[in-house]
């Protein structure tokens, strides 16, 4: 097997062995992947397909967490499945990296790590965190996905169970990437804040409206809709202010 150990920063193009002084595809500059990640992406080996009856699959006991009561509000569930990737879009300046510092916070997830790729570890995240009374999160200012891995370490002995990536525009992470986040690492969520445009569309490829798990779409005056779920329902309602959950 070709074993992954370079990724372009900009394109995301993959590079085996020794690298090239630069992309060859667009001229970016490359990252080398942490480890525990290389050779992941190519990782292609035949296996042989579980078959599981239909009795067999509803009675499997899947791996889920309690909703705390954040997000109860939002998916309306007491619990949720545990490793996941959820989406969250919204106009701009709807407060979608305040909602993800109440999620880290809510108590639901036990760790949760902030990866701040698009303004770092700055003045307006620190206010952010004192206006939600974080005290939880770990903040990290990864601004790429082999930063993010060296952040996490490796996955048998990482700790995280929710990253939150702010976002995955600027981070330059695509749907293949966050799958094998949460394939790599047992039990760990992923929220992927993306950066949308004045009409709320979200910027960048359909591809991962497609792969995530759940979509939250913010709106005016705290308004929520949930497009997609785990649950195969769509919600809608506005946000509780904090203490009123």
């Amino acid at each position: 097997m070709s074993v992954v150990r370079w990724r372009c920063v900009e394109c995301q193009a993959e590079f085996h062995g020794q690298p090239p002084p630069s992309c060859s595809r667009c001229f970016g500059g490359l990252a080398q992947l942490a480890d525990a990640w290389a050779g992941r992406a190519l990782d292609h080996a035949p296996r042989k397909p579980k078959i599981v009856s239909a009795l067999g699959l509803r009675a499997t006991a899947f791996s889920r967490i309690p909703a705390s009561p954040l997000w109860r509000a939002i998916f309306g569930k007491p619990e949720l499945p545990a490793g996941a990737v959820i989406g969250l879009s919204g106009i701009p300046s709807s407060g979608k990296s305040t909602l993800a510092l109440r999620l880290c916070e809510d108590g639901a997830h036990q760790r949760p790590l902030f990866a701040a790729a698009e303004e770092g570890l700055s003045v307006g995240l620190a206010d952010r965190a004192a206006r939600t009374e974080a005290t939880r999160t770990s903040f990290c200012d990864a601004r790429n996905i082999p930063e993010l891995l060296e952040a996490m370490g490796h996955p048998d002995e990482s700790a995280y169970d929710l990253v939150v990536i702010d976002s995955i525009t600027s981070m330059g992470a695509t749907a293949a990437d966050l799958s094998e986040l949460v394939a790599g690492y047992e039990g760990l969520t992923v929220l992927a804040i993306c950066q949308s445009r004045k009409d709320g569309a979200f910027k960048g490829s359909q591809q991962l409206l497609h792969e995530a798990s759940s979509w939250i779409e913010l709106g005016e005056a705290r308004a929520f809709t949930v497009s997609k779920s785990w649950f195969g329902e769509l919600r809608e309602g506005v946000l509780p202010e904090p203490g009123e959950e």
